[in-house]
Formats: structure tokens, C-alpha cells, sequence
């Protein structure tokens, strides 16, 4: 069995986690909140020892049927490539768990997910090398945001997270919704404003995905496109669904004129600004949600087709089977992908991608499952 083939049977779930996360429904400085500290503080030794890691990405390997590039496969061989890899990515992280590099920590802390207290331990350590790093700060974040308090000086991971990428509006999102978590409507309101009037707005989804890889690399015995491949679907488990946000914008009482404003304008900068299709979905749900508050049924039908009309161009672009066959089949297409991912965002991406495949169905010869 190929292993190019079993990458592309993988990368054919993990694109699809999209479509399982995409809403059925519905130079500047941001400013920082109120009672959060701009002075920045090293972390103490010990305040994410007993964190709970993110929870473990699972994979689910379709079957081969329909799919003219893959070979049939056994169950058997599916499981022992799987043990194979994990062995030998757990290895790879035990060891980058030591690291002198922050980030690298940091990877190894999302390879070791839900083995207990050795990816707190990855995280802690991480947190110590490299506290402004943007992605170590925005997983410190997400942590102690999601997961047991107790040990997080939750000001300082505030004031941190703000200090490494206070530019970007995911950030100001996720510290919304840990506002909002906590109970201070006062100081998420600020947040979301923050949010609204930052230059960019990035989940990191690329960022995750290009830091597996190139922790996995130092492990060596793997191919780029497993590599690459295994990132995404770690920082696929590591997506935001928003829901804090998008929860309190629909409970929110229609009278509050405040919050029904802000809801849509954080939907219009995401649909305008994100990075990745799912923040500009999420993003025209948002906007239905507070048109649905103001009882202008006109703009509800606005905001309601151009949700509807989004949601037929993501899917259209994420879907194509022969689209994710190229990228598990040729590396250069997979790299290119991953560049203009960097460099334009997912829809540019995903959009050269589908032109690439006309383009290559065009040359004579041409066989996306063979180069």
C-alpha cells in the first residue's frame, strides 16, 4: 500500500472537517480592556502545571469506495499505519518536549494532547521559552480559558496574549468570550470592540498546521505530505466554532441596541477579514443573528441570502475529490497550496487549487493520482 494513497484518504476527512463545523444557520492598536494589566509579567514556574490539555483530534479514514485513486484497504493495514505513526510522532514529541525552543514546545504539547500531564508538562515549558510567541500565547489562552483556572493568573495571560498579537481580532475574540465565561459582559463589549477595529483577524489554522510539520521533520521517517497532512488535522482539532460569541449575540435582549450593533459589525469584520472560510461563515451568521434582532425583515433577507450564498461557495470549494487527491498526491502542489495559504488566505487558496486541477485535467496524459 502506497503511503502517498493513505495520505490522501486522510486528507480527504480532514478537509472535510469544514463542512462539519460550517454554521447551518445562521496600523492601528486595539486598545486593551479595562483591569487588564499592560505591564507584562514573566509567567510564575508552575501556573499551568495542572491545566487540562485540548482535547485530542480524532481522525476518521473514509473507505476507499468511489475513489478511483485509492486502493482498497483493510482495516488491518489502516490500524497498524496509524500505530506506526503514532509511535513514532509520540517519540518524536517526548523528545520535543525538551526542546530549548519555545514553539517546538508548544508542538509537542499538541502531539501529546490527551496523554495526560506530559503535554501540561510540554505546555508549561513552552509558556517559560517563549511567552510572546502568538501561537504560544494563544493556546496558554485557550487553555486556561477552556480548561481548569486555578492555576492560570488569568490577567497576565490576558495582558500576554494582547502584548504578542494584539493586532489580531481572534484574538480579542477569544478574550471576549473568556470575558463573557467569566461574567463581565462590560469588559467582553470592550473586547469585541477591540476585535472589530483590529487590522487582521487570524485563528492561526496554517500557522498550527506548518508547526506540526516542521516538528514532525526533526523526527524524520516521514514524507512532507504526511507531515503537512498530520498538521492539519491536529490544528483542525484546534478550529474555534466561536460559540460564546455567537451564543450571546442570539440571547441577547433585542432592546439592547449596543450589543445587536456589535454583533453585526463582528460578523461584517469576519466575513470580511478571516482568514479561513469558517471565520467568514460563522461571520454572516452573525450578521443574520443581529438582523434577526432589529426586526428589519428586509435586511434579514439580505443578510440570510448572502449567508446562504457563502455556504454554497465553501462548500463548493472545500468538497472536490479530485482537488483533494492533488494535494495527497503531489508535493508541489501541496506546497504551493500551503504558500498561498500564507500568503492570500484560504479562499485564494483553495480557489488557485480548483483552477490548478482544470488546468492539469487539460495536459495530456495528465493522472492526479500518479507523478
Amino acid at each position: 500500500m502506497s503511503r502517498r494513497y493513505l495520505a490522501a484518504t486522510i486528507l480527504a476527512a480532514l478537509i472535510g472537517v469544514g463542512v462539519v463545523l460550517l454554521p447551518a444557520q445562521e496600523e492601528r492598536s486595539a486598545p486593551i480592556p479595562e483591569g487588564v494589566s499592560e505591564t507584562y509579567q514573566a509567567p510564575a514556574a508552575g501556573v499551568l502545571s495542572t491545566v487540562a490539555p485540548p482535547a485530542e483530534p480524532s481522525v476518521a479514514v473514509p473507505n476507499a469506495t468511489g475513489d478511483a485513486c485509492l486502493p482498497t484497504m483493510t482495516q488491518a493495514e489502516v490500524d497498524a499505519y496509524f500505530a506506526k505513526q503514532e509511535e513514532h510522532f509520540r517519540v518524536t514529541a517526548e523528545h520535543l518536549a525538551e526542546s530549548d525552543d519555545g514553539e517546538m514546545a508548544l508542538a509537542a504539547a499538541l502531539l501529546l494532547q490527551g496523554r495526560g500531564g506530559t503535554a501540561a508538562v510540554a505546555l508549561e515549558r513552552a509558556w517559560q521559552l517563549a511567552p510572546q510567541s502568538p501561537l504560544v500565547a494563544w493556546n496558554i489562552l485557550r487553555t486556561c480559558r477552556d480548561g481548569d483556572r486555578s492555576n492560570c493568573d488569568m490577567d497576565q495571560v490576558e495582558a500576554n496574549a494582547i502584548r504578542a498579537d494584539g493586532d489580531n481580532g481572534a484574538v480579542w475574540m477569544e478574550l471576549a468570550m473568556l470575558q463573557l465565561s467569566r461574567g463581565h459582559v462590560d469588559r467582553a463589549e470592550l473586547a469585541v470592540r477591540s476585535a472589530i477595529a483590529a487590522p487582521r483577524f487570524d485563528s492561526y489554522f496554517i500557522d498550527h498546521a506548518r508547526l506540526i510539520e516542521r516538528a514532525l521533520e526533526a523526527g524524520g521517517d516521514s514524507t512532507y505530505t504526511e507531515r503537512m497532512i498530520t498538521g492539519i488535522g491536529y490544528s483542525a482539532a484546534l478550529v474555534v466554532s466561536y460559540y460564546g460569541i455567537t451564543n450571546h449575540c442570539a440571547t441577547i435582549d433585542a432592546s439592547d441596541a449596543v450589543w445587536v450593533d456589535l454583533c453585526q459589525q463582528l460578523g461584517e469584520k469576519m466575513y470580511a477579514d478571516g482568514r479561513i472560510l469558517l471565520d467568514r461563515a460563522i461571520g454572516t451568521s452573525l450578521v443574520k443573528i443581529a438582523m434577526r434582532h432589529t426586526g428589519d425583515t428586509e435586511k434579514l433577507e439580505r443578510a440570510t441570502r448572502r449567508e446562504e450564498g457563502f455556504r454554497e461557495r465553501y462548500l463548493e470549494l472545500i468538497v472536490p475529490v479530485d482537488a483533494q487527491n492533488l494535494l495527497g498526491n503531489d508535493e508541489a502542489v501541496l506546497r504551493q497550496h500551503v504558500e498561498n495559504h500564507v500568503t492570500f488566505g484560504e479562499i485564494v487558496a483553495l480557489t488557485r487549487l480548483a483552477s490548478e486541477v482544470a488546468r492539469l485535467k487539460e495536459v495530456d496524459g495528465y493522472d492526479q493520482c500518479n507523478f
